[in-house]
């Protein structure tokens, strides 16, 4: 029953284009909860799991291990999600959303496709971060004097503000930063007036076109980008 129930979880994670070592941390999540299962329940599977295990497991798991068990949440919301139970799936959900995580700052250096030498160029004038390249970069003037003084191309100072400022949105960072810019989509704005089904497609076409390497994120990712983008006032002056 075990195998099954793994091998039922890694084809739906593999459908949804998850990569081999996500797939290997969502198993082992899988095998913490039903170990306690096993031990306190005599539960062989998550299958016959109640809400009320979930919550004693969560807060068991958070004792021993002296650390958020929102990462293990997350795997068993797409566990419970592979299998159609909605009930538990949403008694995750529940669990796993008090237990937000402070985002640490978004480094410049996570940026793909800009060159590490133009980075450290800015890092010597204390601009490390996407909020730091925000605050210094929201006029054109601040951006030429950053580019006159960094020796860096002002295309480039650019190219930074509008990567940091589609980093506002959610959780959009690193690769889906650089996707939606590459395909045309620079800014939260721009993103904002975007239909979901539209913009899959769009981007799905981005990707075919231009060999990207990777997926268009999931639909219900994209609605949640647009929707934050929607929230997110402007505080960039583009030319």
């Amino acid at each position: 029953m075990k195998e099954m129930n793994e091998e039922i979880f890694s084809k739906y994670l593999k459908k949804r284009g998850r990569k081999e070592h996500v797939i290997e941390r969502y198993l082992q999540s899988l095998g913490y909860f039903e170990k306690f299962l096993m031990e306190n329940k005599g539960i062989q599977s998550a299958r016959n799991a109640k809400a009320e295990d979930l919550k004693e497991f969560t807060d068991i798991f958070e004792k021993e291990q002296k650390k958020s068990a929102r990462s293990v949440l997350y795997a068993l919301i797409q566990y419970y999600k592979s299998i159609s139970n909605d009930k538990m799936a949403l008694k995750a959900q529940q669990l796993r959303k008090p237990r937000k995580t402070k985002k640490a700052p978004f480094s410049l250096k996570q940026m793909l496709d800009i060159s590490p030498t133009f980075i450290e160029k800015l890092a010597k004038m204390g601009i490390k971060t996407a909020n730091q390249m925000i605050e210094t970069g929201k006029t054109r003037s601040q951006r030429e004097s950053i580019a006159k003084k960094a020796e860096i191309p002002y295309e480039i100072i650019l190219e930074l503000v509008k990567l940091s400022d589609l980093s506002r949105v959610g959780y959009v960072r690193t690769k889906f930063t650089r996707l939606f810019y590459n395909a045309g989509i620079e800014t939260p704005t721009e993103l904002s007036k975007w239909d979901v089904t539209e913009l899959r497609k769009y981007l799905n076409e981005y990707i075919e076109k231009s060999g990207w390497e990777g997926i268009a994120p999931y639909p219900s990712d994209l609605s949640n980008y647009i929707q934050n983008a929607k929230g997110l006032p402007q505080i960039i002056e583009y030319d």
